[in-house]
């Protein structure tokens, strides 16, 4: 599994087709909003066990873990103007959109170990 992997732009689509494991892919944000960096549709679209996903309200950001109180304050006082608090205006909690991608992870390896 990766979550907005980076460097998706710069890697060649058929160096990924020896690759015959189930994989998933899953993207943060607004789909016309990704940087070319992290879009993972391209190597989805590569992997023949690869299913993608986008959650469309959250952002890069919200894959990092919590924010203490006073953390994004502090992070502005240090000169990080990155939102690393934010999740891109959405309406729910970073610990919402975690527990969605606990989910798509779990969901994932019960997958991945059926097969087996």
């Amino acid at each position: 599994m990766a979550i907005d992997p980076a460097m998706s732009d710069v890697i060649a689509p058929d160096s990924l087709i020896g690759i015959d494991i189930p994989v998933e892919l899953v993207n943060l944000g607004p789909e016309d909003e990704l940087p070319a960096t992290v879009r993972a549709d391209r190597i989805a679209e590569a992997l023949p066990e690869a299913r993608y996903r986008v959650v469309t309200d959250a952002s890069h950001d919200s894959m990092f873990g919590l924010c203490k109180p006073g953390a994004a304050e502090i992070a502005l006082e240090e000169g990080i103007e990155d939102p690393i608090c934010g999740d891109g205006g959405s309406a729910r909690s970073r610990a919402e959109i975690h527990a969605e991608l606990v989910g798509l992870v779990t969901e994932a390896f019960r997958a991945a170990l059926r097969r087996e």
